[in-house]
């Protein structure tokens, strides 16, 4: 699946640079949430195949996030005060932001923002706060409507979507110890709180896929998928499709996703993809699982995704001064962005795996495929 998710982690870059020649990937919100079915089948699988303490699941996830994650986070704040210190610009760069924001805010709730930088939980809390200019934070149900807008002091704002990660790790071990129906229960009471949102007039950002107990479905869908993926019914299914088949089921989806995904508007149609995605993972993970080259491929994806707001706003800054070619200019951004988020791959995380599967073995469960060592 590795294809997969660097095609998702470039789908939120091309968005946030406002498309390639016009075109889109998947919408950003949409590919998060595929993130969100693929982390759910992973956890799943790993939970069940590898890990036999809560305690070592946990520093591991950890382990695989806060490295690269940091490593960023310096690297931006470096540049944002070496940008400040030659401009004195308080409303671009994030050092400059900060400053401006102790005018703002109060002490406390500075702090605490600052900390979500370092722990990343909390940073989409404040995608639903907002500072009222006196003395604290409230409430609010539309982040935009705050001075300062909170999640511009967010040093890498995208990390949002990592803070669900987190909590989601959490609680995976728990939910994958539950039978199936108790499961798709708490997954159906995670819908219905999608739905009342929308019902209730909510259906813009940060409602529509940044709400912790409304997302919680689509990791329900990933750790449904997965136990789809070992029952008796996949096998039979499996049996029964050829290599060509499955060749044709594998680039169809892929077309659907990636070339029509963006046209659509409508939430039951989104729904249906969903779905679809979440029946066809199992598939998807058992043709690719032992291709070396789709890991590699997709080994980098969270460093991409990670990474790419510092590579959009450094590198577009750059490349604007020197050539007036906008299109031109974001396909430079995207290849230094690849470049980018691979070096950091390299030399940070890959680093790091190689402690964690370490940890790993001492305490493994037996007969574990490659494909779930390289994920856990």
């Amino acid at each position: 699946m590795g294809i997969i998710r660097l095609l998702l982690a470039l789908s939120v870059l091309i968005g946030h640079i406002g498309g390639l020649f016009g075109y889109k990937l998947v919408d950003p919100p949409v590919a998060v949430e595929l993130f969100f079915i693929i982390s759910g089948f992973y956890m799943a699988m790993i939970l069940s195949e590898k890990y036999n303490s809560y305690s070592l699941f946990i520093t591991n996830r950890f382990l695989k996030i806060y490295p690269a994650y940091l490593v960023v986070v310096l690297i931006t704040l470096v540049s944002s005060a070496v940008y400040f210190l030659t401009t004195h610009n308080y409303e671009s760069g994030m050092v400059g932001k900060i400053i401006s924001a102790r005018d703002k805010i109060p002490g406390s709730s500075l702090a605490a923002i600052l900390l979500t930088n370092i722990t990343i939980f909390g940073q989409d809390l404040l995608l639903f706060l907002k500072a009222n200019g006196h003395s604290r934070l409230l409430f609010t149900t539309n982040f935009q409507d705050s001075n300062p807008v909170l999640i511009r002091l967010l040093v890498v704002p995208q990390a949002w979507s990592i803070a669900l990660e987190l909590m989601f790790y959490l609680i995976a071990p728990f939910l994958n110890k539950l039978k199936t129906i108790p499961l798709l229960l708490i997954g159906a009471v995670s819908l219905s709180i999608k739905i009342a949102l929308y019902k209730n007039g909510l259906v813009n950002d940060p409602w529509t896929y940044r709400f912790f107990p409304a997302e919680l479905l689509f990791f329900i869908l990933g750790i449904s998928s997965y136990r789809f993926y070992k029952s008796d019914w996949f096998a039979a299914i499996s049996a029964k499709l050829t290599y060509r088949w499955s060749t044709v089921l594998y680039i169809s989806f892929l077309v659907v996703i990636f070339a029509f995904s963006p046209m659509l508007g409508d939430h039951f149609q989104l729904t249906l993809l969903m779905a679809g995605f979440s029946f066809i993972l199992p598939f998807i993970f058992e043709k690719f699982k032992r291709v070396r080259l789709d890991k590699k491929i997709g080994d980098f994806s969270y460093e991409l995704y990670i990474a790419h707001e510092f590579c959009i706003y450094t590198l577009l800054n750059v490349f604007n001064k020197f050539n007036h070619h906008v299109e031109v200019n974001k396909v430079l951004v995207i290849i230094g962005t690849v470049v980018f988020s691979y070096g950091l791959s390299v030399l940070v995380t890959q680093k790091i795996d190689r402690f964690r599967q370490n940890r790993l073995k001492q305490t493994a469960k037996p007969a574990s495929s490659p494909a779930v060592l390289q994920s856990a």
